[in-house]
């Protein structure tokens, strides 16, 4: 059983966005392993060609920041895919939005863009992959083990529900 799940990647074509990063580089070796034709699209802003090593004569590499893209290269980045792993984003960990507003805008156009390459392109799927960073400091662990929920505005409480 597990052998034909391995199978079905065999000869896919697989985009990984930020696949440079720690996470991502791990991800492309292992798609590499068992036998996906893999591109990686990353800016190399915080991810390194030290970590695709293990894979880097067998992959396609695209230099990109996805952020600041043409319509008709993204068409062109994301052309006969068949499942996008989209990891890349601007990120700094938790409460890194809180100080740095600007780049939530700046990881909703790279969003924008995947989405759109994907969708002109008809990529059969799409694997998003976020981090505790995209969440406001007011949700961290501590903070909501002490809430009085009482205090709290029917807005916000639906926030913790969500």
């Amino acid at each position: 059983m597990l052998r034909r799940k391995l199978e079905k990647w065999v000869d896919k074509n697989v985009i990984v966005t930020g696949g440079a990063s720690f996470i991502g580089s791990h991800l492309v070796d292992k798609l590499d392993n068992v036998g996906a034709n893999v591109t990686v699209v990353d800016n190399l802003s915080s991810g390194s060609i030290d970590n695709l090593a293990k894979s880097r004569d067998k992959i396609n590499l695209i230099k990109k920041d996805l952020e600041h893209v043409a319509k008709n290269e993204v068409k062109q980045i994301f052309r006969n895919q068949n499942i996008i792993f989209h990891l890349a984003a601007i990120h700094g960990g938790r409460g890194y939005i809180q100080k740095h507003p600007a780049d939530v805008c700046s990881n909703l156009s790279i969003d924008h863009h995947v989405f759109e390459g994907a969708s002109q392109n008809n990529v059969e799927n799409i694997v998003f992959a976020s981090t505790a960073c995209v969440y406001l400091m007011i949700f961290n662990r501590e903070w909501a083990l002490t809430i009085n929920l009482r205090n709290l505005t029917q807005t916000q409480k639906n926030w913790l529900v969500t």
